[in-house]
């Protein structure tokens, strides 16, 4: 766990619930914040088959940006 940092973000799609996370990410007294990132960060084979590639590449943009929204949103919450 010393390689675990005070905020951790899990898939959007992690089967865990956010209390259970949190317990076991804390279990070694460090005291985690835990959130939920986007569901995936590229477009699954079912979705893309009908897409463009810069359809694609503009949907793998948009659940990046929202990645790095987490990382800012959740890495915040510990400075304040």
């Amino acid at each position: 766990m010393d390689n675990v940092q005070e905020s951790v973000i899990l898939p959007g799609r992690a089967f865990v619930h956010l209390l259970d996370a949190e317990r076991i990410l804390s279990a070694d007294g460090v005291e985690r914040i835990v959130g939920y990132g986007p569901d995936t960060l590229s477009v699954d084979g079912e979705l893309s088959f009908d897409m463009i590639d810069e359809n694609v590449i503009e949907r793998e943009l948009e659940q990046f940006n929202d990645l790095v929204d987490a990382i800012n949103f959740y890495g915040m919450r510990r400075i304040a």
